[in-house]
């Protein structure tokens, strides 16, 4: 009898530490996934605010170019552009022939008169940026803003906005 009451407490204490095991084994899993993701999104927040300030220096480039040029309608670019999206500095620069419709006030706002304006916020970050839409895997959401004539590109809760009329990138998320 005391045997089969042993043995009975030997199973019961073997599925306890399975389960224990598998318990443990999770939360280290979850820790894992969470922390995953927490480095992500922090990434993500670091590279929309590094493409911020690319878009931000080259969009200046252009209304630089506006004032040298006695403030034209548009302007045509040539050069040379150097990308984010190569590791190899060498092949890193790209030719650019682009074309920007210009606000009143001097900041590009398409790349085509009439352009519809998400239309005309892909292009720009096309232009600007070099780089295509995507980030990390994920592409970049581009729509108009609401509340007055720019652009917002975002991953999620990261991303910035760009304001026409002034020339303004805002930042957002973190």
């Amino acid at each position: 009898m005391v045997s089969q009451q042993s043995e009975a407490n030997q199973q019961l204490l073997g599925l306890f530490r399975f389960w224990l095991a598998i318990g443990i084994v999770l939360l280290l899993m979850w820790g894992l996934v969470s922390q995953y993701q927490s480095q992500r999104y922090q990434a993500q927040i670091t590279s929309m605010r590094a493409l911020a300030a690319l878009f931000a220096e080259r969009a200046a480039l252009v209304h630089g170019l506006w004032l040298s040029q006695n403030r034209p309608a548009l302007i045509h670019e040539t050069g040379r552009v150097y990308s984010l999206a190569q590791d190899n500095a060498s092949t890193a620069a790209a030719s650019v022939n682009a074309r920007y419709v210009m606000s009143a006030n001097g900041w590009p706002q398409g790349s085509a008169p009439g352009q519809a304006p998400g239309l005309a916020c892909r292009q720009l970050w096309l232009q600007l940026l070099s780089v295509p839409l995507m980030l990390d895997g994920e592409p970049v959401v581009v729509s108009p803003l609401i509340t007055s004539p720019g652009c917002e590109f975002r991953i999620g809760e990261a991303g910035f906005s760009y304001r026409f009329a002034d020339g303004s990138v805002t930042t957002r998320g973190g």
